[in-house]
């Protein structure tokens, strides 16, 4: 069975009260089917980093979030991890506010998840992070976990599980 690691932003749009811009409507929608598609298909996981993410913010959203995710194992972050996510940072050329996005792509890589699964195009599902990162852990031997939105696994861009 392939795996994923879910982020932050995938899991308050699986939990969130619908938005009324259409764009954002989109991605929560879209989230929503991918949940009951992957929940069977899958193995899900969340790390540490994540819980700390999704219990920030109101409490009553914050018990929501943490409900949908609490029959999902939550990954160890390795002091590895850390170290390859000071590294991704800096190669990846990830902003400083965002350097939890960095510690994120390292801990799925490290756990050599499949699929890493976000709705963040600024620092994570960003063609230019993920080629500098395909191109740094392929330098370092690293396994690199493909990153992809809801929607793209809802397509069906894991053909090969069916094989």
């Amino acid at each position: 069975m392939k795996s994923i690691y879910l982020d932050s932003v995938v899991i308050s749009y699986y939990t969130v009260r619908l938005s009324s811009d259409i764009m954002v409507l989109s991605e929560q929608l879209k989230t929503k089917v991918f949940w009951t598609m992957a929940i069977n298909k899958y193995k899900i996981f969340i790390s540490n980093l994540v819980r700390y993410e999704i219990a920030k913010g109101d409490p009553v959203a914050s018990a929501k979030r943490i409900e949908a995710v609490s029959g999902f194992e939550v990954l160890k972050t390795p002091e590895e991890a850390e170290n390859l996510a000071y590294k991704y940072y800096k190669e990846l050329k990830i902003p400083d506010k965002a350097y939890n996005d960095a510690l994120h792509i390292a801990i799925a890589c490290l756990h050599k998840i499949d699929y890493l699964i976000t709705w963040n195009f600024t620092h994570i599902a960003n063609i230019d992070v993920i080629q500098r990162l395909e191109k740094y852990n392929s330098k370092n031997g690293i396994h690199t976990t493909k990153i992809y939105t809801p929607d793209y696994i809802i397509k069906g861009a894991d053909y090969e599980q069916e094989k």
